[in-house]
């Protein structure tokens, strides 16, 4: 199926951290179904296809987000989802400076670039920093790919002139009229939230939200306001 096969990374480091860290699993999971909604909306004639992938992905989903522990909170999804990406990147790079840019190394690398991709759910586009690092893991895993399919034990050893910085941009020039601030998008809550009623008040909201979303078969939208939504309740018991 080719209309799936950018799911497919997705899915595979979903099946792998699945065992080990459930709430990964869940936020990729999410990605994927919010890729595939797209995908069906793009695609009508695809749905038969879609729909029981779809379905599948939602029971998954719901599987792993009761293995994961109180501790963690499902509202820091974003923190939780970059700094994996972050440790990966960093184990792929220390083996890589070292000349030791094996399978194992592409492998964190891939986990790298396709966890950056997941935290797409949380912040679209990415952070300058954030698309540096997932074009760089890309890139690195692509050139030991390279390497290995070539014949080489190891890939050239990655030099530190390779790494990315995290160098600021230089600043604009402000424009004569100031632009103004984009809206805020809906799954947003919509004013700091101090106590329990008002938990409730605003998970009502995200549920109008997402019901009125279906009635117009903006799936994705109805998608994070049900998020949203399951995200506030999480924090009410």
């Amino acid at each position: 199926m080719e209309l799936l096969k950018p799911l497919k990374p997705i899915m595979a480091i979903a099946k792998t951290l699945e065992p080990i860290d459930p709430a990964l699993a869940y936020f990729c999971e999410l990605y994927a179904i919010e890729k595939t909604m797209k995908l069906k909306k793009e695609h009508p004639e695809a749905n038969d296809m879609l729909m029981p992938i779809v379905n599948e992905m939602f029971e998954a989903c719901g599987k792993h987000k009761a293995l994961i522990p109180e501790s963690v909170q499902v509202a820091e999804g974003e923190r939780i989802v970059i700094t994996a990406a972050d440790t990966a990147l960093q184990e792929a790079k220390a083996q890589d400076l070292a000349g030791k840019g094996d399978k194992q190394t592409m492998q964190s690398y891939l986990q790298a670039m396709v966890l950056y991709e997941v935290s797409q759910q949380f912040q679209d586009p990415m952070p300058p920093m954030v698309a540096q690092n997932h074009q760089f893991a890309g890139s690195r895993a692509q050139a030991i790919r390279k390497a290995i399919t070539a014949g080489c034990a190891f890939a050239p050893a990655l030099v530190l002139e390779q790494v990315p910085s995290a160098t600021a941009p230089a600043p604009a020039l402000a424009p004569m009229i100031p632009p103004a601030a984009p809206a805020a998008p809906c799954w947003q809550p919509k004013a700091p939230m101090q106590n329990r009623a008002d938990m409730l008040t605003e998970c009502r909201r995200q549920m109008d939200f997402s019901t009125n979303a279906l009635t117009f078969q903006d799936a994705i939208t109805a998608l994070r306001t049900m998020q949203s939504a399951l995200q506030i309740l999480d924090h009410c018991n």
